[in-house]
């Protein structure tokens, strides 16, 4: 299968499915309610290189996400660009697809260190502890998926700190690491910043986003992507809940918050509002 190139965790094809997923359509629904015919409308699902403009326009109001910024991304338009992180915050990007992106925030007064979503791979984090200097207190869930808790059960045996979860994520937390469950608005706080817990349901029930108050930074897990979003674990009102509370939680952030998400590359508040064709 010829797929279209992306720099980003979804191309347009990922979008169109977790838009008909999330809406409950088939395939079949989807070809009749857009005019699009079944064969167009199966190669721009498999996400092939150069769709037709118009028929692309027509699914993408079908689906209800922005005409104009799906074509763009289809063509691989606004690419990611450079964002630089704090000095503080350090990206871990594990190879392959087993783990998630991990993020380290250090506490550059106290060298207090927080682990957010650990990944599969916890020997990096291990190392760091042992050799590097930092003083890990807790690592934040955003939720309970294998590839951002995969290290967590280690890491939490090993040096002693607990792995946070939101309540609602109660039941969903795999990867054998015995949580923490903490309430919504649950925050950390350090002599530089605050790490709080916002609860932004969809891609798991108790999906949070970890909000670094005065450094700018949204660990947004699989809430929100660049360009994309998580995919809902039911369609419906689960899927439209989703839309809501990214909407309302995490785009109303202030613009120049930098986003982390669980996968793919950084982004902003500002980049996602403008460009996101989940958000039209």
């Amino acid at each position: 299968m010829v797929m279209a190139p992306s720099l980003f965790e979804d191309n347009y094809g990922d979008i169109l499915k977790k838009a008909l997923f999330g809406l409950g359509l088939g395939e079949s629904a989807a070809a009749a309610q857009s005019g699009v015919s079944p064969s167009t409308l199966k190669l721009m699902l498999e996400g092939h290189p150069g769709p037709d403009r118009t028929a692309l326009e027509q699914l993408a109001v079908t689906l209800k996400l922005s005409p104009g910024k799906l074509v763009r991304l289809s063509a691989n338009q606004d690419l990611p660009r450079q964002i630089d992180l704090p000095p503080n915050i350090e990206l871990l990007e594990y190879p392959g697809n087993s783990s998630a992106n991990c993020y380290l925030v250090r506490c550059p007064k106290s060298m207090t260190s927080f682990v957010i979503d650990p990944g599969g791979n916890p020997g990096p984090i291990m190392e760091k502890a042992a050799n590097q200097g930092y003083k890990f207190t807790a690592m934040f869930l955003t939720h309970g998926h294998s590839d951002h808790t995969g290290g967590a059960g280690e890491i939490s045996s090993t040096l002693g700190i607990p792995a946070l979860a939101l309540d609602q994520e109660k039941g969903c937390i795999q990867g054998g690491v015995r949580a923490t469950f903490v309430k919504n608005g649950y925050a950390l706080r350090t002599k530089s910043f605050t790490l709080r817990f916002i609860h932004v349901p969809g891609h798991t029930p108790g999906h949070g986003i970890v909000f670094g108050e005065d450094i700018g930074v949204a660990f947004t897990g699989d809430a929100l992507f660049a360009r994309s979003i998580g995919y809902a674990f039911e369609s419906g009102g689960t899927y439209q809940a989703q839309l809501a509370a990214v909407r309302e939680l995490v785009l109303e952030l202030p613009w120049e918050t930098i986003i982390c998400p669980g996968h793919g590359p950084l982004t902003t508040v500002a980049d996602e509002k403008a460009l996101n064709a989940f958000f039209p």
